[in-house]
């Protein structure tokens, strides 16, 4: 089964370059990581989040704001699908990501649709 890993950074790896490059690296180590075992499918790094617009449809007019549309501190950094055998081992990928460290990882199923 596929999951999604979305990616958040903490508020110390999205406001600095330099913890943000720190991170990159360790993630980089880890995507080879998930590459050697064949369980990585896809997935990228995203741009920061205060490039980001939200849409949203309100009163029926539509909405568009800058930034992400979350009153929070975290951000979603990045994503990745992985192959895992069954949420366990999902879970326990998870817990090997850096981002777990220094922000969260969320495991989400992916709903076949084909």
């Amino acid at each position: 089964m596929e999951y999604l890993f979305v990616i958040w950074e903490g508020e110390e790896v999205a406001g600095s370059e330099e913890r943000r490059a720190e991170a990159m690296d360790l993630m980089g180590a880890y995507v080879f990581e998930l590459l050697g075992k064949g369980k990585l499918k896809g997935g990228a790094p995203l741009r920061p989040a205060s490039e980001a617009v939200t849409a949203r449809s309100r009163a029926g007019k539509p909405v568009v704001i800058d930034g992400p549309y979350a009153e929070t501190k975290d951000v979603i950094g990045g994503y990745f699908v992985v192959e895992a055998d069954s949420p366990e081992e999902a879970a326990e990928m998870a817990r090997a990501c850096p981002a777990a460290v220094y922000g969260g990882v969320e495991v989400r199923a992916i709903i076949p649709m084909g």
